[in-house]
């Protein structure tokens, strides 16, 4: 391997690295954040949420458990205080979120240095398109209810 290629996938690595990194700093923000909406939301909400967060948080030990396996260091995630400023539009924010977290768990499929890495993101990604389309309703119903 010549000295341009092995600094081309170091470099590659690295931008892996910090990409995994930020997503898991998304994945803890939004585990506080569904924990909020639990406290805030009617039952049928709660348990809609509730469900989402189960997967956020299975979503969180795997990006976790693939940056130890790979830097031999835990995460020290950080909460995004900003990522939602409006409680009355999170359903909206929620929803988009989603969405682009299904694009960027697909996209670090393609980066992930392992197969089962990969396969992890692109079950990530199906399941957070999931959670967009539950958001969705949550958005639908609780817009229908004001007209």
């Amino acid at each position: 391997m010549n000295s341009f290629t092995k600094i081309k996938l170091e470099n590659d690595y690295q931008v892996f690295l910090n990409e995994l990194k930020e997503t898991i700093n998304q994945k803890y923000s939004a585990k506080h954040r569904y924990q909020q909406l639990i406290h805030d939301s009617n039952n049928h909400q709660t348990e809609v949420i509730a469900t989402i967060m189960e997967d956020e948080n299975k979503h969180y030990e795997q990006l976790s458990d693939m940056y130890q396996h790979l830097t031999g260091r835990k995460p020290d995630p950080v909460i995004f205080n900003d990522w939602f400023k409006n409680s009355e539009e999170d359903f909206s924010d929620l929803f988009k979120a989603e969405q682009k977290n299904v694009k960027l768990y697909l996209n670090l499929s393609t980066k992930a240095p392992t197969p089962l890495f990969r396969r992890q993101f692109e079950r990530a990604a199906a399941e957070e398109q999931n959670h967009a389309v539950w958001f969705l309703y949550l958005l639908t119903e609780k817009n229908s209810k004001r007209t």
